[in-house]
Order: C-alpha cells, then sequence, then structure tokens
C-alpha cells in the first residue's frame, strides 16, 4: 500500500518548485512583430523587411517556402546571456522538414528552431539542441523556446505545455555572438530546404528565459496579447477524461483561472502538487501523473499557490470504444509528416532519403526496409499507455519478395507496429506486431505475431500466433484488441480472430517512448517492407463484430460506426454509434414482425466523438435500428 505524501513532504515540493521558478532570468520582452500591417517591431526599433514573395494578410506573415521570409537587423542579442523566442504559426502543405521558423547566425554560430521539432544552437563545433518527441504542425501552435544561462537549461514549450528540455545547455547569445543574417521563416541561406511555408501570426524575442507560468498564460492570452501579468489567481480546477478505466498512466487536466485571464492550462508546472486520497485506486506518479490502479473511487486534489481543487474520481471498466487516432496516408508524395485526422497527433517520417520511404499521393505510404536500414513512422509517445484498453488497427501491404525468414539478415522479425521502449538495443517494454517470426525463436515455424511485455522479451505473456506469416503481395487487414480489464487479448486478420489468450499487463506498465509503425525495438530486427494504407488506435475493446465491420468496409470508411453499441445502468439503457454515421437515424419499434412501425429517436449531439442516447428501461420491449437516410 503507498503511503498519502504529508504536509512536509508536500511543503519540500513546492519549496523546490519555487527555487526551480525562482532561478530562472525574468524575461522582458524586447521584440515584437505583429505582422498587422507591416514587419515593424512594436516594442523596439529592431523593424523587419519583407523578403521575396513574403506578403502580410488578415494579420498573418504568408511565406512560401520557396523565396519568402523577414530579413531583421544584425546584433540583436550580442549582450544577451539568457533569451526566450516565441511564436504563433501555422504549417503550410508540403514543408520541408528542415525548414526554419527563426535563425540568427553570425561567425561564432547560430540560433535557430526546425520544423521537424528542434530548437538548437551552434557555437563553433559545439551543437546544443532540444528536441520535440513530435513535431509540432498541422495546425495553428504556439512555440516558446527559452535558455537560461544561470540553470544552463533550455526548454521548449508547445500550446503553454512542457514538450521537451536540455539540462546542459551551456551555449548562450553572448557567446555566440554578432549574428548578421537574421531571418523570420527561413535560414541562414535562402534555401527551398530551409524555407518555411504557411503563416506566423507572431512573432517575440526576450532577454531572459520565460517561465513556465509565462508560458501558460501567454499561450491562453493568445497572438493579439503581448506579454502581460494574469492578474490575481481566482480558481482552479481539476479535469480528468471519463470514463477512467484502470491500467492507464496520464495527466490529469489542471487549469486556472485568474482576474485577467482564464483556462490557463497549469498540468504541467513544477510547483504543481497533486494528491490522491486512495492510492490503491490512482496513484500520483513521481511526474504528477495519475495512474488507475484498479475498480474503484479516489478524490484527487490539485494544489498550486495557495489554491487548492478536489475531484471525485471513478475509476470503472470502460463502456464504450472512440477512435482516437487515424492516419490515413493521404499525404502528398513529398511529405514527411504522417497525420492523425482525428486528435492532431502527428507522426514524423524517418528515411534516409525517398527510396527507403515515400507517400504515392493516393492514400499510401511505402516502405523499403532491410536488416539495418530502412524508414519508419515516429507517433508521440504516451499513445497507448494512457489508456485502460485498446484496439489497434491497420491495413497493410507486406512484400518482402525473395528475403528468406531466417534471422538474422533476412525478412523475419519486421514490424507493423512496436510501441515500447528499449535498453542497449533491446526491446524492454513494448506490445509489438510482426508480420513473421522466424522459426527458432519462438515457434517451429514462421508465423504472423504478437505480444506485450514489460520486462524483455523473456517476460511477454501473452503471444499470439496465426499458423502462417502474414499474406504478402495483397493488401491485408489485421487487428490487434488488448484488455487487462476484462482479461483478454485477440488477434485479427481480414475481419476473423484468429488467436486469443489472458491479458494481465496494464498498459500503463509500458514505456511508449518509441512509437514506431515500420521499427523494431531490437536494432537487430529488419525495417519493415512494404506499404501502409491505413492506421487506426481506439481506446476501448473492439468486438468481433465491430472488426468485422471495420475490414468489411475498408481502410477508408470507418466501418465500426454503423454499428450500434449499447450497455446498461442501474434504470437506463445507453445506446451508441459513430461520426461516420452521422447523416443515418436511430430508430426504435417495439416489435419486429412484417408490422413493425420504425420511430425516430431524437439525438443529442456528439460526446467524445460518439451519438449518445438515452432510454428508460421499461417493462415494454423496444427495438433499436440504424437507418439510412
Amino acid at each position: 500500500m503507498r503511503n498519502k505524501p504529508t504536509t512536509k513532504q508536500i511543503l519540500l515540493i513546492i519549496a523546490l518548485a519555487a527555487l526551480f521558478v525562482s532561478n530562472l532570468q525574468a524575461a522582458t520582452l524586447t521584440h515584437r512583430y505583429s505582422f498587422d500591417s507591416d514587419a515593424n517591431d512594436l516594442i523596439g526599433s529592431a523593424n523587419g523587411t519583407l523578403l521575396g514573395n513574403a506578403y502580410l494578410t488578415n494579420g498573418n506573415l504568408v511565406l512560401d517556402g520557396t523565396n519568402s521570409s523577414v530579413g531583421l537587423p544584425n546584433d540583436l542579442f550580442t549582450n544577451y546571456d539568457s533569451i526566450s523566442f516565441e511564436a504563433w504559426f501555422l504549417d503550410g502543405a508540403i514543408n520541408s522538414q528542415n525548414a526554419q521558423l527563426y535563425s540568427f547566425t553570425g561567425t561564432n554560430g547560430a540560433m535557430n528552431y526546425s520544423l521537424f521539432g528542434q530548437g538548437a544552437y551552434l557555437l563553433g563545433a559545439v551543437l546544443k539542441v532540444v528536441n520535440l518527441p513530435a513535431p509540432a504542425v498541422g495546425r495553428t501552435n504556439h512555440l516558446v523556446w527559452t535558455q537560461d544561462s544561470v540553470s544552463q537549461t533550455a526548454r521548449l514549450y508547445v500550446n503553454g505545455i512542457l514538450a521537451g528540455a536540455n539540462t546542459n545547455f551551456t551555449n548562450t547569445p553572448i557567446l555566440i555572438g554578432s549574428t548578421t543574417t537574421n531571418r523570420i521563416g527561413t535560414g541562414k541561406t535562402n534555401s527551398t530546404a530551409l524555407n518555411f511555408k504557411g503563416n506566423i501570426l507572431e512573432f517575440r524575442t526576450y532577454q531572459g528565459a520565460l517561465s513556465p507560468l509565462d508560458a501558460a498564460v501567454l499561450d491562453a492570452y493568445g497572438p493579439e496579447q503581448p506579454q502581460s501579468s494574469p492578474g490575481t489567481l481566482q480558481a482552479m480546477r481539476v479535469v480528468v477524461p471519463s470514463p477512467t478505466g484502470p491500467g492507464a498512466l496520464f495527466r490529469a487536466g489542471v487549469f486556472a483561472d485568474f482576474s485577467s485571464v482564464t483556462n490557463v492550462n497549469i498540468s504541467t508546472q513544477p510547483d504543481l502538487v497533486l494528491t490522491s486520497d486512495n492510492t490503491n485506486v490512482i496513484a500520483v506518479a513521481p511526474d504528477q501523473r495519475l495512474q488507475t490502479m484498479t475498480l474503484g473511487a479516489a478524490n484527487i486534489t490539485a494544489i498550486w499557490q495557495g489554491f487548492s481543487n478536489t475531484l471525485a474520481v471513478t475509476v470503472g471498466v470502460p463502456q464504450d470504444i472512440a477512435l482516437l487516432h487515424r492516419y490515413g496516408f493521404n499525404e502528398q508524395t513529398n511529405n514527411w509528416i504522417a497525420h492523425d485526422s482525428v486528435s492532431g497527433a502527428n507522426g514524423r517520417v524517418f528515411g534516409a532519403s525517398a527510396s527507403f520511404v515515400s507517400f504515392t499521393g493516393q492514400g499510401e505510404l511505402k516502405m523499403r526496409g532491410y536488416p539495418f536500414t530502412g524508414a519508419y513512422v515516429g507517433l508521440p509517445g504516451g499513445i497507448i499507455s494512457c489508456l485502460s484498453e485498446v484496439s489497434i488497427e491497420a491495413w497493410v501491404t507486406w512484400t518482402p519478395g525473395n528475403s528468406s525468414l531466417k534471422y538474422p539478415g533476412g525478412a523475419a522479425w519486421q514490424r507493423i507496429f512496436d510501441f515500447g521502449s528499449l535498453v542497449n538495443g533491446r526491446g524492454f517494454s513494448y506490445l509489438f506486431l510482426t508480420p513473421a517470426t522466424d522459426s527458432v525463436s519462438f515457434t517451429t515455424n514462421s508465423l504472423l505475431h504478437t505480444a506485450i511485455t514489460t520486462n524483455y522479451n523473456i517476460a511477454e505473456t501473452p503471444r499470439l500466433n496465426w499458423t502462417n506469416i502474414f499474406p504478402t503481395n495483397v493488401l491485408s487487414h489485421v487487428a490487434v484488441t488488448y484488455s487487462p480489464v476484462r482479461g483478454v487479448m485477440k488477434l485479427y486478420l481480414n475481419g476473423v480472430p484468429v488467436a486469443s489468450d489472458i491479458a494481465s499487463i496494464p498498459l500503463s506498465g509500458i514505456a511508449d517512448i518509441n512509437n514506431w509503425l515500420g521499427s523494431s525495438q531490437f536494432s537487430g530486427d529488419p525495417y519493415f517492407y512494404g506499404s501502409y494504407n491505413e492506421f487506426r488506435i481506439y481506446s476501448g475493446l473492439l468486438s468481433d463484430s465491430d472488426v468485422a465491420a471495420d475490414y468489411a468496409a475498408g481502410p477508408d470508411v470507418v466501418g465500426v460506426d454503423y454499428v450500434l453499441h449499447s450497455y446498461m445502468a442501474t434504470n437506463s439503457l445507453t445506446i451508441t454509434w459513430g461520426l461516420s454515421a452521422t447523416n443515418w437515424y436511430l430508430q426504435s419499434s417495439p416489435r419486429l414482425d412484417s408490422g413493425a412501425v420504425w420511430d425516430p429517436v431524437p439525438i443529442p449531439p456528439l460526446q467524445n466523438g460518439r451519438y449518445n442516447v438515452t432510454v428508460p428501461v421499461s417493462a415494454d420491449a423496444a427495438f433499436f435500428r440504424l437507418h439510412a437516410p
């Protein structure tokens, strides 16, 4: 049994967090470019100049990705030992992954941010970077870079939330010295590879490092408001996803309302403290994420700057499914982003060149993998550990060619997906699916195989196998459903269940840092050779009929959206269906024979991406159907 933190422990955490914040040098806004009518500096006198094809419209700087940027005066930061850059931007279609939002370059080095998710300082031959776990692309994003010389720490915030840090960051602007090529929207050279395509709504610089609270408050204010005090704290509240199932690890939303701005996301503030009054049901991890342990109830309390808020949370068996992530691979041929059309959890395509990976422009991503070189898609971290149960579907074509299924050196142990982490080149904790094993390691024949573990491959349980390898040279549908809550794991091929076993490992036990399509947590395994047409992740457990419906509908239609789901409460029945069936109608009838009369049922608004209708339970029979218009 875990012990609750004492008052002294909570005060110590708050004191340490306050010390962390106080060590940051206060930031002063020095340059601001709002692009309302020109590229002038609204704070200082460092006015910018539109270069190439750059133009302004509706308060946006519009850049074409080939020959457009804003030039700024020389030597803006030569006396800064700490600095912050801030930008609101919307990337356009088909950017170079090396496109730079800003670049300040001189003889001794440079400071820049590349669109693939890296902030960097180059000082001579010494490169210091902060990397995002996934690129901030595909929508309007708010980016804040901070570098503090006292703590030798640099941080990246995305939309007010800390997303990456480097605690050994010794490079500073004053060491870099004179910068004579200063640009917004491109790099040192005006090349297509470095030119940003899209809109920049606002760009700001600060002397000093913005604090975590500054980043959160600025995000809440938006691009039209310069740095400003949020005013006095009025209230705070805790938000936990509902429904909440056991065996998940996730961050609660904690929001603060101030006298001047509301809905400030403080969930990653270093001085925020979360506690649980029943750690057997919900525990609080060291990084302040919540870990649901078992069925039951707990009160979650957030404590911050003298305020607190408590939320009663029930952990129960999940009742419904939800499509969380959908990758349709509809990108144009020279793209490097796999867009999530549901939640915006976009992935990055990694590959040495187009010879290893490319979008076809027709809803397909082709990969050409070999034993030690190839390509893969990296999805954001924490994508399955935050769930109580998960269902994963893919439409893929596997083309191993004439490669043997030996290991190493052959096509065995390629990956359709592998979500987890590795230690010294070996998978440590993961959930994966391979189109074929070798015939030695765990099976006497090469087989379609999926497994899960939290302690290397010796502890995989369960391991599910089909009776053959994954079909070759033909588009096929495969699905893995996993629910330790219900104690079941299933493997499906082309809509049919082909293997099942008992599931017991909670998804929260997987350190899903590396969430890869086409690559393995084991460094010796080959890359995937084939193509992806669709990849989906659901929260909840798809049933046999759900998987069959998705297979029948194909990769371009979410078939399960047309399947009615239902679950009982004490005196009511809730019926749900998905977003794709928006124009369909729920109807009810007291009978099913030829004399049945089907009456429409009023439909409420969407909830969590699903339509939900709750009807009272009575002694009278009632039948329901989803009817096409």
